[in-house]
């Protein structure tokens, strides 16, 4: 009554005070302009920027910002300087909660007064005011000449709110923004002897955003909280992090829980990837140069360092024995030097700076006919002394003719062993091996095995499956693909401020909604959808009578209940009132002001009553999918809580009485275990699948198992086996081959007989000429004849060196040094010697002739030389 009194008696008020420093919203104008004034209407406003330097702004309009108050004629309903909100000692007290002075508000309509403006970051109501307001507070003269009246207006309006610069804080009141020990920034406050700060914040000179110093109200605490106008609006601080690389700037915004983290990244070493790391302005400032001249280096922002290979260019890579060094694919390569000149009697090698030498050997050597025997190395020349015929029909060995008769060097080279379920087929130790046919199609719904005679033969099964949808259970295979289950994952958290849906990669999803929602409890109102909770405002239960306490039911809502508290019997804050059945009645005691919300803190003014002012306390909202319950606008919210166990088994739900719950499911899994196919969810657990891997690759020579970390293995084995060739003996497995361990012995000791052997037939023996041995060392070219072995040409021991004796010893030819005189071929030497084999200088010619004015040399196939000089 009495706050509706009030407004009646305002609404002859020409000018409608509203928040000051803030834009109005629709339905915030609690009292109009009369009509007589519609011509002479002030501009309209935000901020007081917009209006003139002697004008502020109130209600969205520019008016009068008067300083002395003026004598306006009185009018029946309203006089300057008579406070209709409680200013005299006559008027009626204001009752907590109708919109005193102080409290928070969103509108004008939320106001006794009518009037919302700023007080310290928050929007708080205000009153008309004669004289005197509240500490904080400082009754101003608004509007112009019968437009006026004083109301109480804030000496700290946008105190402690974030701020960027000075312009943010600017207002009825002089403020700036106020650097703070952080780097954070917010509004502050002039403040002098006559101006005094408000609790919690003391007078100081300070530094401001601009650089300038002044005094003004500073957070005592040395840090300001989030008001709900600052989260509301998401006001914002400049914030920089700072370490080795550099400094980054960014901002911290106000939220829910205060002061967001610095939305600025964290320095780091500049790196190619398009993003100035280090925040110096300069994106990418790095050398990508990988030192590799076949590579042409760049940055590509996003993309990285790309080194891209280069093909042809001349490039050096540092070995003298190569030549023609260019760029392959990205790398540099030479021709090794040739150094080769095909004479297989002397070493070929680069002498490391570019060139060839060419050192004459002795010993073995392969004059490269194969039908010889005892080749060997004689004054640089590759000679023999007999030949054979030494093919033994095996592409696996190298045959070729030695000392001691025919060699079948094992070697290496393609071939094919007639077997379709192996590949690469390569000689090995002189028999033809491949390696294992992998038959793998990557499909699960397919058998892989592999036939000898036709290759791999992929069968279709009907085991289980992934289709690759999480949204399906029971997936299997038919007719050789993943056929999709016939059952549905269901996603049902049984919470309506979520839409529940399957992603086919993801699984469920339970994303929270927006909107309004019944929280089922009749103690809150407006109950709306918010981070997957249904959440609602405190119901205030007040029946404006003193002596009833005013309760709520969560079933049933406000219950006012007769009490025989103390109360006020319109003395307020007395001593001594007390309830009596229902009423209040004089008697000891005081005003106990308790609203029974542990998020407001109850007190007591001397004009106005009960006051219950919002705290940030903690509480307990009574909802465990909730925590770290806090107090916000008089209210106990919690932050969400998110169950997820990380168990795939299981669907994780929340229930407000109990909190999270982990319900089994039955959805394909994963145990673990590369030996198991077809792995469900079972009693909240992943079991393992009914069937098994199949590991059996169908060779002899290989264990077949299965490792549960790594799948098939199949181990060779040394069983014994047959190669089915009938040239080999004590066949055995070795790497997962069947291979023979020796050659059947097919030689009948006759020379006159080609012995051979035939995988399917074995030995063979045939009478065939050629060359033989008559049981002399010393003959050579014995030849068969008719199967008999006849006697050849005696053996000629002849290596062309005069300082060796030759001679047949044994069926060997002996070179025995000698010291017989000799010739090297130099007409510049005399009395050449053989010594050790080898013809040995022992002297030089002498070419000298005396005369100073020749000069004497010596040419090795001409002799002495002499020639003019020109010497003084």
């Amino acid at each position: 009554m009495l706050g509706e009194a009030v407004r009646r008696s305002t609404n002859a008020l020409v000018v409608s005070v509203a928040l000051l420093g803030w834009g109005c919203e629709a339905g915030d104008t609690a009292i109009a302009l009369d009509e007589s004034d519609v011509t002479n209407a002030p501009a309209s406003c935000v901020l007081e920027d917009d209006c003139a330097d002697t004008q502020i702004c109130v209600q969205g309009e520019c008016v009068a910002d008067s300083t002395e108050p003026p004598d306006p004629e009185p009018t029946d309903t309203w006089q300057p300087g008579v406070d209709v909100l409680g200013d005299s000692a006559t008027d009626q007290p204001c009752p907590a909660g109708d919109g005193c002075l102080g409290e928070n508000c969103g509108s004008g309509e939320d106001c006794l007064s009518g009037i919302c403006t700023a007080h310290m970051g928050e929007k708080q109501c205000t009153k008309t005011c004669e004289e005197s307001c509240p500490v904080g507070w400082a009754c101003t003269l608004v509007g112009d000449g019968q437009d006026a009246q004083y109301v109480c207006l804030s000496n700290a309006p946008k105190l402690c709110l974030p701020c960027t610069g000075a312009e943010s804080c600017q207002g009825h009141s002089p403020g700036t923004c106020v650097e703070y020990s952080d780097g954070s920034s917010f509004c502050g406050a002039a403040c002098d002897l006559d101006t005094p700060c408000p609790d919690g914040f003391d007078c100081q000179e300070t530094q401001t955003t601009e650089g300038a110093t002044s005094y003004q109200c500073v957070a005592s605490s040395g840090e300001c909280p989030c008001s709900t106008l600052a989260v509301d609006t998401a006001l914002s601080t400049h914030c920089e992090v700072t370490n080795e690389h550099g400094t980054c700037l960014g901002v911290r915004t106000c939220g829910p829980e205060g002061l967001e983290p610095c939305s600025a990244q964290t320095p780091a070493e500049e790196v190619c990837n398009g993003v100035d790391d280090d925040c110096d302005g300069q994106t990418d400032e790095i050398d990508c140069d990988d030192s590799n001249p076949c590579t042409q280096d760049s940055c590509e922002g996003t993309l990285g360092c790309t080194n891209l290979p280069q093909d042809g260019q001349e490039c050096l890579d540092g070995d003298p024995c190569t030549v023609a060094d260019h760029c392959e694919e990205g790398t540099c390569v030479g021709q090794d030097l040739v150094c080769d000149d095909e004479n297989p009697c002397t070493d070929d090698t680069c002498d490391g700076i570019g060139g060839c030498t060419y050192l004459a050997t002795t010993g073995p050597c392969d004059d490269a006919e194969p039908r010889t025997l005892n080749d060997h190395c004689e004054a640089s020349e590759c000679v023999s002394e007999v030949t054979l015929n030494c093919d033994d029909n095996n592409p696996c060995t190298e045959d070729s003719c030695g000392p001691s008769g025919c060699v079948h060097n094992a070697q290496e080279s393609d071939c094919d062993d007639e077997d379709a379920c192996t590949l690469g087929d390569l000689c090995l130790d002189g028999a033809c091996v491949g390696a294992s046919l992998v038959c793998e199609d990557e499909n699960p719904c397919t058998d892989d095995t592999c036939e000898p005679t036709i290759g791999c033969v992929f069968s279709n099964n009907t085991s289980l499956c992934d289709d690759g949808d999480l949204c399906t259970i029971g997936d299997a295979c038919d007719l050789g693909s993943c056929q999709v289950g016939k059952t549905a994952l269901v996603c049902d958290d049984g919470n309506l401020c979520t839409a529940d849906s399957c992603h086919p990669d993801q699984g469920c999803q339970f994303e929270p909604t927006e909107g309004p929602c019944d929280d089922k409890n009749a103690c809150t109102t407006n109950d709306i959808c918010l981070d997957g909770g249904c959440l609602g405002q405190s119901l205030q239960c007040d029946d404006g009578n003193a002596c009833t306490t005013d309760t709520c039911e969560v079933k049933s809502g406000c219950v006012g209940i007769p009490n025989v508290q103390s109360c006020d019997d319109s003395d307020v804050c007395t001593v001594g009132d007390a309830c009596f059945n229902g009423a209040c009645a004089a008697g000891p005691g005081s005003l106990a002001c308790d609203d029974g919300n542990p998020c407001t803190d109850d007190t007591c003014d001397p004009e106005a009553g009960c006051v219950f002012s919002p705290n940030i306390s903690e509480c307990d909202d009574g909802n465990a999918c909730t925590q770290v319950d806090t107090c916000q606008g008089g209210a106990c919210l919690g932050v969400t809580v998110t169950c997820d166990d990380g168990n795939i088994c299981t669907t994780d739900t929340c229930e407000v009485a109990s909190g999270c719950i982990a319900t089994p499911n039955a959805q394909p899994c994963d145990d673990g275990d590369l030996c198991t196919l077809g792995d469900l969810c079972g009693e909240g657990s992943c079991q393992p699948g009914a069937n098994l891997l199949p590991c059996e690759d169908g060779h002899l020579c290989t264990d077949n198992s299965c490792d549960p970390s790594t799948g098939c293995v199949f181990s060779p084995n040394s069983k014994d086996c047959d190669d089915n060739n009938a040239c080999t003996t004590s066949d055995i497995c070795q790497g997962g081959a069947c291979l023979g361990q020796g050659s059947l012995a097919c030689d009948d000791q006759d020379p006159c007989t080609l012995d051979s052997c035939l995988p399917n037939d074995g030995c063979t023996h045939e009478v065939a000429p050629g060359p033989c041995d008559d049981g002399d060392p010393c003959t050579l070219g014995d030849q068969c004849q008719g199967g008999v072995c006849v006697q050849g040409e005696a053996a000629v021991c002849d290596d062309q060196n005069p300082c060796t004796d030759d001679s047949c010893v044994d069926g060997t030819c002996e070179f025995n040094p000698n010291s017989a005189p000799c010739d090297d071929g130099n007409v510049c030497t005399v009395d050449d010697t053989c010594v050790e084999g080898l013809c040995k200088v022992m002297g030089v010619l002498s070419c000298g002739d005396g005369n100073p004015c020749t000069e004497n040399s010596c040419d090795a196939i001409e002799g002495c030389q002499v020639s003019d000089n020109q010497a003084p």
